[in-house]
């Protein structure tokens, strides 16, 4: 009779051990959605405009992403003006993270979000972000053209919070060199719903700064949508836009606007039998 293979009889387990963590997982997923649909989780729908303007060109966006800075000595914030949340959608060639905050958002297009904190220098407007792009690795300012012709959504926030509490908190993470943004490599984390003082994301910067005013009335909202929501751990992009549309719920012509599940998909099902 042939020896048994040690090796192999290992490889063979491993495998099966792995599939079966697999499984595991993937119940669990299973259970935890069903357990949300059931529970009346809705979708988030955006009511996405555009500029009008043409998307940079490769040498425009090089240049635009050689700007991105966490130094703000050469920008100038005018006090008492109206803060503004921006939330672009995802654009038509993204990125694996990307692709993966458009999957748990449903695929509503919500990828990114940025404040408009009434920042500027002699050539217009900057925003202000999280990314890992050009030569800053976290939170920093950008010029707002480095968003032309992306299809976005402007919500004015200046009556639900104190925008310039919320600038000075944004501006004070900024100056932190610590907090770095947090990408696929933080995996475990995001996996574990972990949260870091020291790793951000675009909209786990944001959020965080909008609790640190707990009576506001956005941080109430976004508290809600947090209790609403199918993921977990840190803030997500949709976690933002779902308090938007709480906020903005009942309203004649909301950008933002939630439809539990069951009917979403009922909806786009018969869509899509149309257009066949």
């Amino acid at each position: 009779m042939p020896r048994d293979n040690p090796v192999l009889e290992l490889l063979t387990t491993l495998g099966g051990t792995i599939l079966a963590a697999f499984a595991l997982i993937a119940a669990a997923i299973a259970v935890h959605l069903i357990r949300w649909i059931a529970a009346g989780g809705k979708h988030v729908s955006v009511a996405w405009t555009g500029d009008g303007l043409p998307p940079l060109s490769p040498g425009e966006a090089s240049a635009a992403q050689k700007l991105r800075t966490r130094d703000p000595s050469n920008l100038r914030h005018r006090p008492g003006c109206n803060c503004s949340l921006l939330f672009w959608k995802i654009d038509s060639s993204p990125g694996l993270d990307s692709r993966l905050v458009n999957l748990m958002a449903g695929f509503n297009g919500v990828a990114h979000v940025s404040v408009d904190c009434c920042v500027s220098d002699s050539n217009g407007s900057w925003v202000i972000e999280s990314d890992a792009a050009g030569s800053v690795d976290g939170p920093h300012y950008v010029p707002v053209t480095f968003w032309r012709g992306r299809m976005r959504a402007r919500v004015d926030i200046s009556a639900l919070i104190d925008c310039e509490m919320l600038y000075r908190d944004l501006a004070g993470i900024i100056a932190d060199p610590r907090v770095r943004q947090k990408g696929i490599r933080h995996w475990a984390d995001f996996s574990l719903g972990r949260t870091d003082p020291h790793t951000v994301t675009c909209s786990e910067l944001i959020g965080r700064c909008i609790l640190r005013q707990p009576s506001s009335s956005l941080a109430t909202v976004l508290r809600q949508a947090m209790k609403e929501r199918l993921t977990y751990g840190e803030i997500a992009p949709n976690d933002l836009a779902r308090a938007v549309a709480i906020l903005q719920a009942g309203r004649q012509e909301a950008q933002f606007t939630q439809t539990p599940v069951l009917r979403a998909l009922w909806n786009a099902l018969r869509s899509f039998r149309r257009h066949r």
